[in-house]
């Protein structure tokens, strides 16, 4: 629970009367915007200069990747990075101004920003293995820093206090880990009489082995990121091109080898963060390895944590958004590789290209269009299947469905649902896995018992649609289901035994159906006790 609270006591607040959705969209519109203070925020902790920090801002405000979430209503990483870009900032002050008290600050939005987005733990693990990065390098361990160790005390705090990251074992997740190991690091290097810059470069090794192998001995079961790990692995194995036979990966990363997290190509990575961000991109790189010596350890880091971020973003295409937040960072490396006299007209000509892209970012944002709600009369057959069961299905009775439309029918019937559209926990993955793999392989019969007696639900709602195709990978098939199924059952207009359809979508015109389109139907069904 994050922005669901902003949102409210802000709608409350302000006596707001338009529709809530509305409202929403407008405040962490708002809230997702104040990123750039943290964009501007590193930039001038690092430069000492304005002129600097504001051509930062411009460049992040005029990338695509800053605007991925635009048209959706409560996404997480609107409210968690903002979070996170200004922990970058404080951290920022706190290296060029140690102290307990400035890495506390920065700790303290970290906390924040994990407590507010499952998968910012992805993002803080991503930042910490850049860090690892540099000290491998031959830098320090980042906690040398006089007061470094603060940082760790509001995760760690957040850790035991905030129940989503209690039950999901972030205590002894992947950025504590490697947190703790550097940690490890410092500490040791402290006590050695005197230790040169690669001196305890082998302790990192055994350090991270160590406290990976008390995550996994006091950790949860199973880590609420091992489907994150699984499709990682998954991609890299398979050079990020989905298998024709989805029995090569696991059930886990084939859940998750969909929509946002499919391979980003490097085209659209490109058209993500523009020509700008790519010749900065290039720049910045070029002029770090040519004036290594030069770069201060955080330089050298924010290079580590753009050069992570853009496989990372070639891998799950969601994390584009980390890498259009690490560009406007990578003016600081060209700050630190130029003289005085260079600064100024490196200044000039990036404020031009900055300009350049602004405008034509704002006249794409202009034809801009989500095509997640496409084509608007199949958002008007799910109204309308929300309808009918918030009129004949009791308020509380559970519902079976996809996982993509069951959202819908929780938010808007009162009816329960059993499959949940996230997935973190194993529990969840192992119903949706059992849902599917029950529809797709089992006979009718079968797949009855399991709505009844696993799931508690009387009623199934069927996407022909989604069920027809898109999920059957998903569930391992490699072709239609098998005769005898029940997916083949349900999926055709024959009449199943124990399964009474009781609504159909697509039988009308819809006034938003176009003429003679054909898109799958949504039917609900009553199981039969028997």
């Amino acid at each position: 629970m994050g922005q669901e609270f902003v949102v409210a006591w802000s709608y409350l607040a302000f006596g707001a009367t338009e529709s809530l959705h509305v409202f929403a969209v407008r405040v962490m519109a708002l809230v997702a915007a104040l990123a750039v203070l943290g964009v501007f925020g590193v930039v001038l902790a690092r430069t000492r200069s304005y002129a600097w920090a504001l051509v930062a801002s411009v460049i992040f405000s005029s990338l695509a990747a800053n605007y991925r979430t635009i048209g959706f209503v409560l996404v997480r990483e609107d409210l968690s990075l903002p979070l996170f870009a200004i922990h970058l900032a404080l951290l920022a002050r706190a290296v060029s101004r140690p102290g307990p008290r400035a890495f506390l600050l920065a700790g303290l939005a970290a906390a924040a920003a994990a407590a507010t987005w499952h998968a910012m733990g992805f993002f803080l693990s991503v930042e910490l293995l850049a860090l690892h990065l540099w000290f491998v390098r031959g830098g320090p361990s980042p906690f040398e820093l006089r007061g470094a160790w603060a940082v760790l005390v509001a995760p760690i705090v957040a850790a035991v206090l905030v129940p989503a990251l209690a039950v999901s074992g972030f205590l002894l997740s992947a950025p504590m880990q490697l947190a703790l190991a550097l940690l490890f690091v410092a500490v040791a290097r402290r006590r050695a009489a005197s230790p040169g810059p690669r001196a305890f470069a082998w302790v990192a090794a055994p350090a991270l082995a160590g406290t990976f192998a008390l995550g996994r001995l006091l950790g949860p079961a199973r880590s609420s990121y091992a489907h994150v790990f699984e499709l990682l692995l998954a991609k890299l194995s398979h050079l990020g091109v989905r298998p024709v036979d989805p029995g090569e990966i696991s059930f886990d990363a084939r859940l998750l080898w969909q929509g946002p997290f499919e391979t980003l190509p490097f085209g659209e990575l490109f058209a993500w963060i523009g020509a700008i961000g790519a010749l900065l991109g290039g720049a910045s790189v070029a002029l770090a390895c040519v004036h290594r010596r030069r770069m201060a350890g955080f330089e050298a880091f924010v290079v580590a944590l753009a050069l992570v971020a853009i496989p990372v973003a070639w891998g799950i295409g969601r994390t584009v958004i980390l890498l259009g937040l690490c560009v406007p960072l990578l003016l600081i490396v060209v700050h630190r590789a130029l003289d005085e006299r260079r600064r100024a007209t490196a200044l000039a000509c990036i404020a031009v290209l900055a300009l350049v892209q602004a405008a034509s970012f704002a006249r794409d944002l202009a034809q801009w269009e989500l095509d997640w709600y496409m084509p608007v009369w199949r958002q008007d057959e799910l109204a309308e299947t929300v309808h009918w069961i918030a009129a004949n299905v009791a308020p509380g009775e559970a519902v079976a469905a996809d996982f993509v439309n069951s959202p819908a029918i929780l938010a808007g019937s009162g009816a329960s649902i059993v499959l949940q559209p996230k997935y973190e926990t194993d529990a969840s993955r192992r119903k949706a896995e059992l849902f599917l793999t029950s529809f797709y392989t089992q006979p009718p019969a079968e797949f009855a018992r399991v709505l009844r007696e696993r799931f508690g639900a009387r009623y199934l709602v069927v996407d022909t649609f989604l069920l027809g195709e898109p999920m059957r990978w998903t569930a391992g098939l490699t072709d239609a289901p098998a005769a005898g199924s029940a997916a083949r059952a349900l999926l055709g207009d024959e009449r199943v035994p124990g399964f009474e359809e009781v609504f159909r979508t697509g039988t009308s015109e819809l006034p938003s159906r176009r003429a003679g389109t054909r898109g799958g139907e949504r039917r609900i069904y009553r199981v039969g006790e028997r």
